[in-house]
């Protein structure tokens, strides 16, 4: 079954090609499909598939008694041929894949990550100020990057009645703070307590001292050491980033991987300033993994997922616990429940299974502040 799909998104590639460069001409017909199953030596349904697929793209119609022709500019189905362009490509991509051995789970895989990357380099623009919606329906998020939380926008809007997740990258402690100035109505973080050795707990109390909040948990993930392919140092501890001559690329101040990383070079007694590059400041995983990935530096901290999507090498020096955190007043409401629902649920293990490092078993559990 899987390779009559696969030829039969052969044939479809191969007359879309042929319909964009125009050689096949507007209400020319395509070949009968008992002629066009001879000549790629398939059986009629494979064929009739490929012209179903080119028909829903609106590059052809099929009429009764006289077969499948090519759309004319008078029809209003025929999408630009800037989008079947588009669509060729993508496809050119999977068969390619398929081809290669690969699966097209992996090679769905590829795209989401190339898409997260891309949206990663959008979201390094400039910030802006953290959206303010009050529309029913949406959820104001801040808090720490993730790519996990770009499947959770993509989920949410796949619901029956969707939900608008709307984001500002700031920090885990800059999420905090914009939930304490009702600025969001959720604060991502994994933020590291020294004095309890814990996650988050801390942190929340001190800066919402005296209200009850919920800390559902995302997921556990896995934070190194990000290593350039060109570097041929290795980095095995935090001690080798006294080694002479390296570039650091950093995380920005109030970050949960900038904190952690404070904290432990002070217990170990590294001297930031000998670090070069330790005054840099990237606003995401994505975006450290990225300048090391085009030569920028020679290591970064940041999440193996991110250090994967761009082929780096990885040390794992913790397993942190990253939650999403919310006053008990809006716990309860629609939007939120459907959010907490997806964590609980196995369509987000299968969803984000894709992100490596990460430990998903206790998704969606929830603790209390108070």
């Amino acid at each position: 079954m899987e390779s009559q799909s696969l030829l039969s998104n052969q044939i479809a590639e191969t007359f879309r090609r042929r319909i964009i460069t125009g050689d096949l001409a507007q209400g020319e017909r395509l070949p009968s499909i008992r002629q066009a199953a001879s000549d790629f030596n398939c059986a009629p349904g494979t064929v009739s598939r490929a012209y179903s697929q080119l028909a829903d793209e609106g590059l052809v119609i099929s009429h009764a008694g006289s077969g499948t022709v090519v759309s004319d500019d008078s029809s209003r189905e025929r999408p630009s041929l800037q989008w079947a362009t588009l669509v060729n490509q993508a496809e050119r991509f999977l068969l390619q894949s398929l081809a290669l051995g690969e699966t097209p789970e992996r090679a769905m895989e590829a795209l989401r990550i190339a898409s997260l990357r891309w949206e990663d380099i959008r979201e390094s623009r400039p910030e802006q100020e953290t959206p303010v919606s009050t529309q029913t329906g949406s959820i104001r998020f801040s808090g720490s990057h993730d790519m996990a939380i770009n499947v959770l926008v993509k989920m949410l809007q796949d619901l029956p009645e969707p939900v608008r997740l709307d984001i500002e990258f700031a920090g885990s402690l800059g999420g905090l703070i914009a939930l304490s100035q009702d600025r969001a109505d959720i604060a991502g973080t994994h933020l590291w307590d020294k004095s309890s050795d814990s996650y988050n707990l801390p942190f929340v109390r001190r800066i919402m001292p005296g209200e009850q909040l919920a800390l559902v948990t995302l997921f556990h993930r896995e934070l190194g050491m990000m290593i350039s392919p060109s570097c041929r140092l290795s980095f095995d501890s935090l001690e080798d980033l006294g080694q002479t001559g390296i570039t650091f690329v950093n995380r920005q101040p109030g970050s949960g991987t900038r904190v952690w990383l404070d904290a432990q070079l002070r217990n170990k007694g590294i001297d930031t300033s000998a670090i070069g590059g330790y005054h840099s400041s990237f606003p995401t995983h994505l975006s450290v993994a990225r300048v090391l990935a085009e030569g920028g530096g020679d290591v970064g901290l940041g999440t193996r997922s991110a250090a994967d999507s761009y082929g780096l090498r990885f040390t794992t020096l913790v397993q942190e616990r990253y939650e999403l955190v919310c006053r008990e007043s809006t716990f309860h409401q629609s939007e939120m429940t459907l959010l907490f629902e997806l964590l609980d649920s196995t369509d987000f293990t299968r969803a984000a299974e894709h992100l490596s490092g990460c430990d998903f078993s206790q998704s969606g559990t929830v603790r209390w502040a108070l």
